[in-house]
């Protein structure tokens, strides 16, 4: 999993409200809605969700997978920039 509770994450992977700061509240029971992987219920720091074109939310349920916890990933993280393209090289001058 993405998150725990007391976590800052940002939104992303939606169709809208990506990029939105929250903090992760507590898990949600998702009988019926599975499919989706674990989800938590979540408050904006910011801007609030849209829930239907015409309601707004501060708080709203997503999907873990649609949350990226911004916390201290240990000595141990692997910067994932670097899974993607390989790390760049100081080319050195000639004097």
């Amino acid at each position: 999993m993405n998150c725990k509770p007391g976590d800052l994450a940002v939104t992303h992977g939606m169709p809208m409200d990506n990029g939105l700061i929250v903090e992760v509240l507590q898990s949600v029971d998702n009988r019926g809605w599975e499919y989706l992987g674990p989800c938590w219920m979540v408050r904006s720091l910011g801007s609030p969700f849209h829930m239907t074109p015409t309601t707004r939310s501060q708080n709203a349920a997503l999907p873990d997978a649609c949350l990226r916890s911004i916390r201290d990933p240990g000595g141990n993280a692997v910067d994932e920039t670097l899974q993607r393209l390989p790390a760049p090289k100081r080319e050195e001058v000639a004097a």
